[in-house]
């Protein structure tokens, strides 16, 4: 046998070819992806395929007013879940800076307000639930009403968490009172 540089050397490996076995099979043919029915024809004396319809049929223009009006019910839930604090926070401000003062009328104000707020309170959080959910059922497409509902269950999920904790620490210290 002769190799490239011209000398003939009895230790050349041979080139082999590939041999397919007795029991080959050719390569798996997967089926076609499935088109949608717009774009399938049907054979003949056959409906075609029906797939469900998507959330919103319409026009880009639609989709963004649709997905507007959402993201406005959203954010109005959001305002209301947030409100009560801030306005809580700022009664609260003016009862400290008004519980020196002599003017009862100031205080008073203040503390009505204050009183006003934590009751509207219940409602805001009620409000800001029924908002939200409008905004998930009605517009179901709506990403900001989708983790904004995620967040107000998280919340629920960890208050209720907490009331449980409180509950059962208060019960162990009650115990262990003398009486």
């Amino acid at each position: 046998m002769e190799n490239n540089n011209g000398s003939n050397d009895q230790n050349v490996q041979p080139q082999y070819q590939p041999v397919q076995p007795a029991d080959y099979q050719q390569p798996v043919q997967y089926a076609q992806p499935v088109q949608p029915a717009e774009y399938m024809q049907p054979a003949q004396n056959q409906q075609p395929v029906q797939y469900p319809a998507p959330y919103f049929e319409g026009t880009a223009q639609e989709m963004k007013e649709r997905n507007k009006k959402a993201n406005i019910l959203c954010i109005i839930s959001l305002v209301l879940r947030v409100a009560p604090y801030v306005l809580t926070t700022i009664t609260g401000t003016f009862n400290r800076l008004f519980e020196n003062v002599d003017l009862s009328s100031i205080s008073q104000m203040s503390n009505m307000a204050t009183l006003a707020i934590s009751a509207a309170t219940s409602g805001t959080y009620i409000a800001s639930w029924v908002l939200v959910i409008i905004a998930k059922v009605k517009f179901k497409e709506s990403r900001f009403a989708k983790i904004l509902l995620i967040i107000y269950i998280c919340e629920l999920v960890l208050t209720v968490i907490a009331v449980v904790v409180l509950v059962i620490w208060c019960m162990i210290a009650c115990r262990n009172f003398p009486g």
